[in-house]
């Protein structure tokens, strides 16, 4: 059997959210970070990454994650 590698591309998206209504509009003003996982990970360890991160700068953060 061949080996399937179960890896998937995970894309977070992140933006202050006490300055934009929605990733578009911080998009528009070049302040939507993105930020690339290659490797197995679930949706909730990303946003527990990103609530940490957020916590630690101050700023609250809207976050969009797709799978590929």
């Amino acid at each position: 059997m061949p080996h399937v590698d179960h890896t998937r591309t995970l894309r977070v998206q992140l933006y202050d959210a006490s300055r934009f209504h929605d990733g578009t509009s911080a998009e528009l003003a070049g302040e939507l970070h993105t930020v690339a996982f290659s490797k197995p990970a679930i949706a909730d360890d990303i946003q527990k990454i990103v609530d940490t991160t957020a916590e630690v700068l101050g700023k609250r953060y809207g976050v969009n994650v797709f799978t590929n």
